[in-house]
């Protein structure tokens, strides 16, 4: 049995990232390359903001 997990706009690591959009690492790179004003990946995680900019660029996994 699959559980699927809801998607909420908050702080991510790339990994969980990538895995909620169902790619692989290299995949999902180059997808971040094409989002506007993304910033940096500091941390260990994007902030919440920067997630938005990705689920607006890319829609809700």
């Amino acid at each position: 049995m699959v559980t699927q997990v809801e998607f909420t706009i908050k702080a991510y690591s790339i990994k969980e990232m990538y895995i909620f959009y169902n790619v692989t690492y290299k995949t999902f790179i180059a997808w971040l390359k094409r989002v506007d004003d993304l910033g940096n990946y500091t941390g260990k995680k994007y902030t919440p903001a920067q997630v938005q900019k990705i689920v607006d660029h890319l829609g809700y996994p």
